[in-house]
């Protein structure tokens, strides 16, 4: 009876998609503003998912891990602006420490959840490896920073701008049936946008410029 039992419980535990112990993976930690709105106001939340390499860069497996002090001191040391214009995207590379890995599938995608131990950054830069490739092969979960905006029901014959003010000149008819995302937010009242494009990587389209958010409702 008791082995029976023993046996049903050492079946149970091991099919379960969780890595209790720790393990350590070797790629890159992404730190990013995910966009979360209540009513027009942005609220931006502070996530982190780390890319581990597999194959050369050819696979991934991604990892999206919880707050870490230790993460927020290396972006205070090395990106503070990113902190303070809650928004996009930096990224290191190095290796990884997480327990309690678990797995789900999402969009037909295997995606992880996980604890973050520690992290140790190599020297060499991210900037070596290609973000954008790594982005891509990362599905529905491509671009969680991404802001993406359609004109206000209102808003008719708007043009972006060359520069964020109401004086710059006018460059091109904002199209009303497409999608703008946000490169870059300027200001309270400005950002730089362009047309939503999913054939590209990253999906930023021409025409690109600048925009008053006062003409603008998000989309996600």
């Amino acid at each position: 009876m008791f082995r029976k039992l023993a046996l049903y419980f050492f079946i149970l535990l091991s099919s379960m998609p969780t890595l209790a112990q720790k393990s350590s993976f070797d790629g890159v930690l992404q730190a990013y503003w995910l966009p979360v709105w209540n009513e027009d106001v942005n609220e931006p939340q502070l996530k982190y998912r780390f890319f581990q390499l597999e194959n050369a860069g050819a696979d991934v497996k991604i990892i999206n891990v919880a707050d870490n002090k230790l993460v927020i001191k290396l972006l205070e040391q090395d990106y503070p602006d990113f902190l303070t214009s809650q928004q996009g995207h930096v990224e290191y590379h190095g290796v990884i420490t997480v327990k309690d890995l678990k797995e789900r599938e999402e969009c037909d995608m295997r995606f992880y959840d996980g604890t973050m131990m520690s992290f140790s950054k190599r020297n060499n830069s991210a900037k070596d490896i290609s973000i954008d490739k790594l982005e891509e092969l990362a599905g529905c979960q491509s671009y969680p920073y991404l802001i993406t905006y359609t004109l206000k029901p209102r808003v008719k014959g708007v043009y972006l701008k060359n520069a964020p003010n109401k004086n710059a000149k006018k460059t091109v008819l904002v199209p009303s049936n497409k999608s703008l995302a946000q490169i870059q937010k300027i200001n309270a009242d400005w950002v730089l946008v362009a047309v939503y494009d999913e054939s590209k990587v990253p999906p930023l389209g021409y025409p690109k410029g600048y925009i008053e958010l006062d003409n603008l409702q998000p989309v996600n």
